[in-house]
């Protein structure tokens, strides 16, 4: 009994070295969840683009900024935009020049070296609720080490807080009122729905797609199609057909379920927003494609398909914040087509801003999809002739 044991062990342990892609997925999916999740998994928002309205120019409002965009904090220290309105400060945020602002009121000195406080405004894009909350409570960090002193002052030479200097007096306290666009309430079904759209579509289009084309190969019957008139292209065609039918009955589900249940208000253009998916299902049927060609059996598509998959939860900023990753994990998210449709989806959705603002993404995603879908068909056709 014990030998037969034996032997089917070693029989077990010479199919998995035979199988090189099981190896890889064994080897492979530990060290991309490793990575991932030690450099990219932080709520913290990191090199975020600011925008600050400033209504006295003075020493001590300049001081505030600069502590906000300290370079040190690398926090706030991205791209920065001035704005000279409240409306212009939306605008920033709408059209995602800024991910943060802070507006500085007139009335920002204390006249006479009074004690009374002063207030500003910080503002905070909630249409990705992590990275408002980390942005505003970082804000709020940084404001209250401007009031205690413990930020070195500029190279201007500009005083401490609650000290006279040449650009008049500082206030004795800077207190925040702290206003979320987009998002008002702070709810998190407000930023998780919307990219959930794009998170279901994937999921099903990859998998269920790159599983039927092999399943078909399993069973012999992709062989009697060919011995067919049916060319390889209108095969794919067919093949497809059905599950971009399939992808958009469930965006119309979600889309339901997150204005009927979550109370998800829809600020844009449904139109364009159905659109734009067809660009994103063609990305990731083209995936699908690709992986039906390199996989032998639905396990194998299987795990493709989830390596993909995860990858593409983690680190498009549908979770964690772009803005909170190191360099070169947000250099991999740009390879990644839900990156884009998030962009999309939480900007229709929750900004209702439309294609003169969404035009980088829309332009990526379509490109995306025309190479990746080449190359699929192109894989494709190749395999089943």
């Amino acid at each position: 009994m014990g030998s037969r044991i034996r032997s089917i062990i070693k029989k077990e342990f010479i199919q998995i070295r035979r199988d090189r892609r099981t190896i890889g997925m064994m080897i492979g999916m530990p060290v991309m969840l490793l990575v991932i999740l030690g450099y990219a998994a932080t709520f913290d928002v990191k090199h975020a683009s600011f925008a600050a309205w400033d209504q006295t120019k003075s020493e001590q409002s300049r001081k505030l900024i600069d502590t906000l965009r300290d370079k040190d904090q690398q926090i706030f220290d991205g791209t920065y935009t001035e704005v000279n309105s409240r409306e212009a400060m939306k605008d920033a945020l709408k059209d995602g020049k800024a991910r943060a602002g802070i507006i500085i009121p007139a009335n920002f000195l204390a006249p006479g070296g009074g004690p009374e406080t002063r207030e500003v405004e910080v503002f905070a894009d909630g249409a990705n609720l992590i990275a408002a909350q980390s942005a505003v409570r970082k804000a709020l960090e940084l404001i209250n080490k401007y009031n205690m002193g413990n930020i070195s002052a500029p190279p201007s030479g500009s005083a401490t807080s609650g000290q006279p200097s040449g650009g008049g007096q500082a206030p004795s306290q800077v207190i925040a009122k702290q206003t979320v666009l987009f998002n008002e309430q702070m709810k998190s079904s407000w930023a998780m729905v919307p990219g959930l759209v794009g998170v279901i579509l994937q999921m099903i289009t990859t998998m269920l797609t790159s599983m039927a084309i092999v399943r078909e190969r399993e069973r012999g019957t992709l062989e009697q199609l060919m011995v067919t008139p049916v060319k390889p292209i209108e095969l794919m065609i067919g093949k497809i057909v059905p599950y971009i039918a399939v992808a958009f009955f469930e965006l119309i589900i979600v889309f339901v379920a997150g204005f009927l249940i979550f109370r998800v208000d829809f600020a844009g253009n449904i139109l364009l927003l159905f659109l734009l998916s067809v660009l994103f299902l063609m990305s990731s049927l083209g995936i699908a494609l690709l992986i039906s060609t390199v996989s032998d059996n639905q396990q194998q598509a299987m795990q493709l398909a989830v390596f993909t998959i995860v990858p593409s939860i983690l680190i498009s900023g549908f979770v964690f914040p772009t803005d909170a990753m190191p360099i070169p994990i947000r250099a991999v998210s740009y390879f990644l087509p839900l990156t884009y449709f998030i962009e999309i989806l939480r900007g229709i959705w929750l900004k209702g801003i439309g294609l003169l603002i969404l035009w980088p993404q829309v332009l990526a995603l379509f490109g995306y999809a025309v190479i990746v879908l080449a190359l699929s068909a192109l894989r494709f056709k190749k395999r089943v002739s």
